[in-house]
């Protein structure tokens, strides 16, 4: 994936376009902002929003990115075009939608779960046209056919997408906790 970014950056920078020092970045289910931590500690990204439903969560987001805005309520960010309008415009959407829906240690209802989020993520995917989109869960995301879903939508908007499984352990956790990583890119 950050293949594909230096990629994005290099070509953008050789087309002459400034806009693009840094990619922008939409943070959703943001949690205490790992996505953005993570990112930012390469260097070329920027966040311009987040949206996290938790207080404690916008608690340490407001301490730690002290001047980007924090959107709560991801369902009614994504309920119309004017909403979505008022999102910055980014590079990137990232987001770990919640993964009850789809846990072994859940009720696995998947789609038929108030917490499925996916939808209104797509919404924003749709309304706003990143370049990237990157969404994280849990191994049930395949096995219960949340990942299907998001690629079935993410081709029908135009983006080639891949899913990776990446097992805690694959950076020195003393646990495998496989996540799904899918990565999207507009084509």
């Amino acid at each position: 994936a950050s293949r594909y970014w230096a990629e994005y950056r290099v070509s953008i920078e050789a087309e002459g376009e400034e806009r693009v020092s840094m990619i922008r970045v939409f943070d959703i289910c943001s949690g205490i902002g790992g996505f953005s931590l993570g990112l930012h500690a390469t260097g070329g990204y920027k966040t311009v929003g987040f949206c996290e439903f938790d207080e404690y969560c916008q608690t340490i987001l407001k301490k730690n990115f002290p001047d980007v805005p924090i959107f709560k309520d991801l369902k009614e960010l994504a309920k119309d075009e004017d909403t979505i309008r008022s999102i910055p415009d980014h590079d990137l959407i990232c987001g770990g939608v919640p993964c009850q829906s789809w846990s072994a240690a859940g009720k696995q209802k998947g789609t038929e779960d108030d917490r499925h989020l996916w939808p209104a993520m797509f919404e924003i995917v749709k309304g706003k046209k990143p370049t990237y989109v990157v969404v994280e869960n849990v191994n049930g995301f395949i096995t219960l056919g949340g990942a299907d879903l998001v690629l079935h939508d993410l081709e029908g908007e135009g983006y080639a997408s891949t899913t990776l499984v990446l097992p805690a352990l694959s950076v020195k956790a003393p646990h495998r906790r496989d996540r799904v990583w899918i990565i999207g890119k507009k084509i």
